[in-house]
């Protein structure tokens, strides 16, 4: 399992913009072969918007950020992204995939 969670901070006044975009990006990212789980949390006062995923391996990760609907969330999310990280990148489970 390759997995990682994603933090942004939207703009200031640009919160729903990011929250719409990263909306739009879940059902396609879920439905992806190597998807394992595809979510998005959004903090109570929206200055943290979390993607948290996982995929079958690295290729499937690989996979998903060259998939249309990545390439469309970049274009649209990105301008009202203030800051990004990822937390936890490209944890692998020592247990096997769930």
């Amino acid at each position: 399992m390759y997995a990682l969670t994603i933090i942004l901070t939207p703009l200031p006044g640009r919160e729903q913009e990011l929250i719409d975009a990263c909306l739009a990006a879940v059902a396609p990212s879920r439905a992806e072969p190597g998807n394992l789980f595809f979510d998005l949390l959004v903090s109570e006062d929206r200055r943290e918007v979390v993607f948290y995923e996982a995929y079958v391996d690295e290729a499937a990760f690989q996979a998903h950020m060259a998939a249309p609907h990545t390439k469309v969330w970049q274009q649209v999310a990105l301008p009202a992204i203030e800051r990004s990280s990822i937390r936890f990148p490209a944890h692998r489970s020592v247990a096997g995939a769930p």
